[in-house]
């Protein structure tokens, strides 16, 4: 499918029919077991086109996605999954599958390690790993096997790290001053993944040391709590969110827009 609109109707429809499922499972568990600790569906980077993650809340104990770290200059992924599912969904305990093992890329321990600390800036609070060798077992050279056999020196930094994050208390991060909004219409429009939202990050957060929170259509806090807002991903959006931004610049609120078609189609 190719029509904007098209995708837009059929991912929100998507969105909602698994929240839907999300939240029904969730009470039955509770139901069955107060004590059962649930986990959140475990998407891949393609479904940021799909989700919102705003409406998980009330879902999950903890909330998890994958982590896969391309080798983009200057993307950290980790870091930027992290912390925009942590700041969507709301979550205490985000724990992502960080993939480090031998599959998006052959990472040294050292790599390995800047990448997890790259997850708990972003908000993680624990892990979750994948330690089987895919590739190495599709190609039929060069199988790891598993971390523990093929690479014992990743794996011990990988076991380290899961056992000094769940020893170290809650990170204490300042309030955000500022917000990178993005409208998750405009993300389902898209055929292809967008690479924006992640350069944003990279220039906001390491680039001018702006300490700023993922925001979207859904989030509940009042736009005045921040003193700029930055968007790229905007060209489709529901006329009640415009309406919204609007009335944030009109007393007197910073809004940033990076995108020459901001706005150019608006969804009753």
């Amino acid at each position: 499918m190719s029509d904007p609109l098209g995708l837009i109707a059929y991912r929100s429809w998507i969105n909602e029919s698994l929240v839907s499922l999300f939240h029904e499972a969730y009470r039955l568990a509770k139901d069955t077991n107060p004590n059962i600790v649930v986990i959140s569906d475990d998407p891949r980077t393609g479904q940021n086109n799909i989700y919102n993650f705003s409406d998980w809340k009330g879902s999950y104990d903890i909330v998890t996605h994958q982590l896969f770290q391309r080798s983009i200059p200057n993307i950290d992924i980790f870091g930027f999954l992290s912390k925009r599912l942590a700041d969507l969904s709301g979550a205490k305990d985000v724990w992502p599958v960080t993939h480090v093992e031998e599959y998006p890329a052959s990472f040294t321990p050292e790599e390995v390690l800047d990448l997890l600390s790259n997850a708990v800036r972003g908000g993680a609070t624990g892990f979750h790993f994948y330690l089987r060798d895919i590739i190495g077992l599709r190609a039929g050279v060069k199988h790891l096997v598993h971390e523990y056999c093929g690479a014992p020196d990743r794996y011990q930094v990988e076991m380290s790290a899961l056992k000094l994050v769940n020893q170290i208390p809650y990170l204490n991060f300042p309030e955000p001053d500022a917000a990178l909004f993005t409208d998750t219409d405009s993300l389902r429009a898209q055929k292809n993944k967008s690479l924006l939202d992640q350069t944003l990050y990279a220039f906001l957060g390491y680039g001018a040391g702006v300490w700023f929170k993922f925001i979207n259509e859904d989030s509940p806090m009042s736009l005045s709590d921040y003193k700029f807002i930055v968007s790229a991903e905007n060209e489709y959006i529901k006329e009640e969110t415009l309406e919204r931004l609007q009335s944030y610049v009109r007393d007197g609120g910073i809004l940033l827009l990076l995108n020459p078609k901001a706005f150019s189609f608006k969804i009753g």
